[in-house]
């Protein structure tokens, strides 16, 4: 039998049976291993574009260029570290979802077509695992009301309009899932929805704790240093925030699996703000 909210999230089944019709037929394993690998791959190669893409890196020597990656791919080895012990197929396809979606917004300025590609991405997310694209068109909306969005980025109107639609897409399919294609589901015996209670327990505190240390770190750096942050590292930043909500209180904090596409994007900032302030320095020292 099927519980919620598990049981919303149909778009990955058919893709694992494809997927072992073609490659893997004996292998249920190997199915679910070469989605994460292609997932996984695809979004490393993504954020790595976007992090050569940003124009501030332009002019930089190929070893300086070289270092936001380089950063990128030691900071992800974080997330990366909760996503195969505690397998789930929802959760590289997810990540990968994010990246596109940033890489989308950055591409929009010179041709808005990024953008429908995105909302169309966002109807098959939200059969993939809705919550997701509905905090990220939340953060998108709302970073394009604060007017934070450069030139490299979508303009603020493209923000506000863009994040206004992938919200309502994602809440419209969580809508159609919850309460006209399967009204029947419910939580497992014992689950209730909010789980705030529980994730004051030790060991779901010290979980998060230990997840949310490279977090925190970004932030004291952001605030020490007075880093300059674009539209896409705030739309990284307050959807990670909004998702942090919505994590500690109606999920368990010790499933670190549900927060890694975030936790992704949070890498990119990370590498972004890093990089950026040791070239400044190297930059600044005496030659």
């Amino acid at each position: 039998m099927r519980y919620a909210p598990g049981g919303y999230r149909i778009a990955i089944p058919p893709v694992l049976g494809l997927i072992r019709r073609l490659f893997t037929p004996r292998d249920a394993a190997a199915a679910f291993a070469g989605l994460d690998f292609v997932c996984v791959l695809g979004t490393l190669l993504i954020y790595c574009t976007i992090l050569q893409r940003r124009e501030r890196f332009k002019g930089l020597s190929t070893g300086q260029r070289l270092l936001p990656a380089a950063l990128f791919l030691a900071f992800v080895q974080i997330p990366l570290a909760w996503v195969t012990p505690w397998q789930r197929p929802e959760t590289t396809p997810t990540a990968l979802y994010v990246a596109a979606a940033l890489f989308c917004l950055i591409s929009s300025r010179r041709n808005r077509a990024w953008l429908i590609l995105l909302c169309a991405m966002t109807v098959w997310q939200s059969f993939v695992r809705s919550d997701v694209p509905a905090v990220l068109g939340l953060s998108i909306l709302l970073v394009g009301l604060l007017g934070r969005s450069p030139e490299e980025s979508a303009s603020r109107k493209q923000c506000i309009l863009c994040g206004a639609a992938v919200l309502v897409i994602a809440v419209a399919i969580q809508g159609y899932l919850q309460f006209v294609l399967f009204p029947h589901l419910t939580y497992s015996p014992g689950t209730t929805v909010m789980q705030w209670r529980n994730n004051l327990q030790r060991h779901n505190l010290v979980t998060a704790g230990i997840v949310l240390l490279p977090a925190a770190f970004l932030v004291a750096l952001v605030r020490v240093q007075g880093a300059a942050l674009d539209a896409v590292d705030w739309i990284a930043l307050v959807g990670s925030g909004l998702y942090l909500v919505l994590w500690y209180l109606v999920a368990n904090l010790a499933e670190v699996r549900l927060y890694v596409p975030f936790l992704f994007a949070l890498s990119l900032v990370a590498a972004r703000v890093l990089s950026a302030w040791l070239l400044d320095e190297q930059n600044a020292a005496p030659v």
